[in-house]
């Protein structure tokens, strides 16, 4: 009977399909497993005795009616199998009706699968007999069955607790996330489909709960991750499917008994959300990069052409020439309002535009507001009314320039859609909120032609206006309403509009506002005297540009040298001495910003420092850390008008000017200085020269390392090492007094003690931001020191006197 017991071992799948095929037929389906791994283990628990029959009997003996069979082993194993159901609550009838179906797939398999057609009638024979075997033990058990009510009851709650368990353990094992069950000791005791299939391979649900072990080393990882500290964090793992990213979360067991010690761990595949995220960074980048090179090449002609007319103004001019050269400036300065409309836009799209955080005079920026529009009211004949509420303060902490953007927007719609009446801006104090932030409310007000009500809510959408003749009638891109809505959400506050009740509109917003004691030296209104008769090289590729910043230069009686690479730049510093530098950015070859670090390296031999300023038309605040972080001394977008270039130069050549640039620039939000000049003053003093330069070298290398080491460990959540990295840092930074610099590492610290994942971002990117500008410092504050030190010992050398 080989043949036979060969065709159940290899038909096994065959067998399951079978008998669960006639399960959901015949209605059995609802009073057993729902797991395929369970029917998989029923089968091979049949299967075993018919294994062992077949090893002991080559034919089952008949069955005589005056003989006792309870004692014959496939009898007795009908007896086992009867106990245990009976006591789950199985009935005799559902268990004998069910076991009908299992002894005809049985027979089934041997009249479908039998090769040699021969043996089919034998190898039926011995099914049935072997299954009338069976039966009897069932039946000779259930016969002594009591009648005793209490047992009916416990079979009752049995079948019921048997069928919840199904039910949880399909749950367990549907769930589309992987799942693991991890003892006291951390050991693996189940894990779900999902799991088995990522981590194990193609094996049936349910195999763990049904015995079968399993390990390998790519389920060797899950048991690690409860030693990375915390209970929600990223990790990478590897899987038959590669490596993937996931989101783990671990809960211990919600049992108040404490009887049960596992903890559950939940993995959730983010691969896919990464990957589209990296390729939503790079498609930002590259739009970024492109509205880069458009803002450039696009700035740069009408720089020319806004610094033609300015010239050509200040030539003798007829009646009619100039008021031609008043339409093509009034034309130039439209189109480039359209152009910084739509690359605000884009920028916002592309997350490249951010915010700065200074100290601020909203007075000032009021009079800014009112001399900028002040020609447009009296061309409209109508009134402006600007009023300030009680308790407003004159010093807030912000970004100035894109509050000034948004009032002058607003202001300027109101007066393009008014042409009687007043427009009047007003701000109140609202609330507030905590100590020193103020709630302020900003309103424009109208009496104009008011909005259409059905289009309200389309206002602040972008391309979006009252309808197709606003556009011919007033001009506009439409983005104006949508970026100030944008720049508002970016400051934390909310902007609003609605119909006043006489006629016109109103415009609102609120933002939260932390006030300043005072302006710092660095955001007081210059007002510096124009220098005149410097010694200017002008490195311009550009002709048109080149010959628009030497006539604004020769105005005040600058000597100007033209050149146009950044090699002819380092080749000319070498040969001669030059008051001011002013460097174009993008050039072929050598461009400026390398030219510049050159040059500042040539300078170290002299101990001299030649003002330099850029000229660029991109004004992004990562660019303007890269000018600085160069060596540069002041920025000029183009276009510029003469009196910024010279109000530039001035600025530059003031006393303390390095270092006042650096700060201006400073993501940093608290004012607190860069750094505390005593300490590395102390170092040299006490230590020597020699020594202290050591400390200045090894901090300037290491920095940079720790700093990589911390984003590196952000990426996957390690906040054990987070927080070693960022406590390295701090102390190291303390050591040499930068004291913007520990502050941030000690924030980034605390938050990676605390597990806050969204903090440790926030701050490891304000760390990054300012990582360029804040070594920069550091840097001249350095060769200042030590250059003083050594002329200092050069006059007390004995050989000096």
């Amino acid at each position: 009977m080989e043949g036979l017991k060969q065709l159940i071992i290899e038909e096994e799948d065959w067998l399951i399909d079978r008998v669960i095929e006639y399960a959901k037929e015949n209605d059995y389906a609802a009073y057993s497993s729902t797991l395929r791994k369970a029917w998989r283990a029923s089968i091979c628990g049949l299967s075993a005795p018919l294994h062992e029959a077949l090893d002991n009997f080559s034919v089952m003996p008949k069955l005589v009616a005056t003989h006792d069979y309870s004692k014959h082993p496939v009898a007795q194993f009908g007896i086992e199998q009867a106990k245990q159901h009976r006591m789950r609550g199985v009935t005799l009838g559902l268990f004998l009706g069910l076991m009908k179906y299992y002894r005809q797939a049985y027979v089934d398999l041997v009249i479908e699968r039998t090769n040699n057609p021969k043996y089919i009638s034998k190898y039926r024979r011995y099914i049935e007999r072997f299954f009338d075997y069976v039966e009897l033990g069932f039946c000779t058990e259930w016969s002594n069955e009591s009648n005793n009510a209490t047992l009916y009851e416990m079979q009752v709650k049995n079948r019921l607790l048997t069928n919840e368990k199904n039910k949880y353990l399909t749950i367990f094992e549907s769930l589309h996330d992987p799942v693991f069950l991890l003892n006291d000791k951390g050991k693996i005791e189940n894990f779900n489909q999902t799991a088995r299939k990522l981590f194990v391979g193609d094996k049936d649900p349910g195999d763990k709960y049904y015995g079968e072990d399993i390990s390998n080393t790519y389920l060797d990882q899950v048991p690690h991750l409860l030693g990375r500290g915390g209970m929600h964090f990223e990790t990478q793992l590897k899987t038959l499917q590669g490596t993937r990213f996931f989101d783990v979360s671990i809960q211990s067991m919600l049992d108040i008994s404490e009887k049960y010690q596992e903890t559950i761990l939940i993995l959730k595949d983010i691969s896919k959300y990464k990957e589209a995220k990296e390729q939503t960074e790079l498609a930002n980048k590259a739009k970024a990069a492109f509205l880069a090179t458009m803002t450039h090449e696009i700035r740069t002609p009408i720089n020319g052409v806004l610094g033609m007319v300015d010239l050509l103004s200040y030539t003798p001019l007829t009646e009619k020439q100039k008021r031609y050269v008043d339409s093509i400036s009034q034309c130039s300065e439209l189109l480039l309002n359209v152009l910084n409309d739509t690359l605000d836009y884009s920028k916002f799209e592309a997350g490249a535009l951010g915010l700065e955080t200074i100290d601020f005079d909203l007075q000032q920026i009021f009079r800014n507001v009112c001399d900028i529009i002040n020609s447009k009211v009296e061309a409209h004949g109508i009134d402006l009314i600007c009023n300030t509420g009680m308790g407003v303060s004159n010093f807030y902490y912000g970004d100035p320039a894109r509050l000034q953007q948004i009032l002058l927007n607003l202001i300027d719609n109101a007066v393009k859609f008014t042409s009687n009446g007043h427009v009047s801006l007003t701000i109140d104090l609202m609330e507030e909120k905590q100590p020193g932030i103020h709630l302020l409310k900003f309103n424009v007000e109208d009496t104009g032609i008011g909005i259409n009500a059905l289009k309200m809510d389309l206002l602040f959408k972008p391309y979006m206006q009252q309808d197709a003749s606003t556009s011919r009638l007033y001009g506009g891109t439409g983005l104006g309403l949508a970026i100030c809505d944008k720049l508002v959400r970016a400051m934390n506050g909310r902007i609003w509009c609605e119909n006043n009740q006489h006629g016109g509109a109103t415009f609102s917003f609120e933002i939260p506002l932390l006030q300043a004691s005072k302006l710092s030296s660095r955001t007081k209104e210059p007002h510096l005297e124009t220098i005149q008769g410097l010694n200017v090289m002008l490195v311009e590729d550009n002709n048109v540009n080149s010959e628009v910043a030497e006539g604004f230069l020769k105005r005040s009686n600058h000597k100007v040298t033209i050149l146009s690479s950044g090699e002819e730049a380092i080749e000319y510093f070498e040969h001669y001495k030059f008051d001011l530098i002013l460097m174009d950015v993008r050039m072929p070859g050598i461009g400026g910003v390398e030219a510049v670090k050159i040059i500042r390296q040539l300078e170290r031999k002299s101990n001299k420092r030649t003002p330099i300023i850029f000229l660029s038309a991109l004004a992004d605040r990562h660019e303007l850390e890269t000018y600085f972080a160069a060596g540069a001394d002041g920025f000029l977008s183009k276009p510029f008008s003469p009196d910024e270039l010279n109000q530039t130069i001035a600025s530059c050549l003031s006393d303390e000017a390095f270092i006042d640039h650096f700060k201006a620039i400073s993501t940093h939000s608290d004012d607190i200085n860069i750094i505390d000049k005593t300490c590395m003053s102390n170092h040299l003093e006490l230590l020597g020269k020699d020594r202290a330069q050591r400390i200045y070298t090894a901090y300037c290398q290491d920095t940079s390392k720790i700093i990589k080491n911390i984003v590196s460990h952000c990426e996957t959540a390690h906040f054990q090492e987070i927080e070693d990295a960022a406590h390295t840092l701090k102390s190291a930074s303390r050591n040499v007094g930068m004291t913007c610099m520990a502050q941030l590492a000690e924030q980034i610290e605390t938050a990676a003690k605390n597990q806050d994942d969204d903090q440790i971002h926030r701050k490891v990117k304000q760390l990054c931001d300012t990582r360029r500008n804040n070594l920069a410092v550091f840097q001249h504050f350095w060769e200042e020191l030590t250059s003083s030190v050594t002329r200092a010992e050069n006059v007390s050398h004995p050989m000096n006197s």
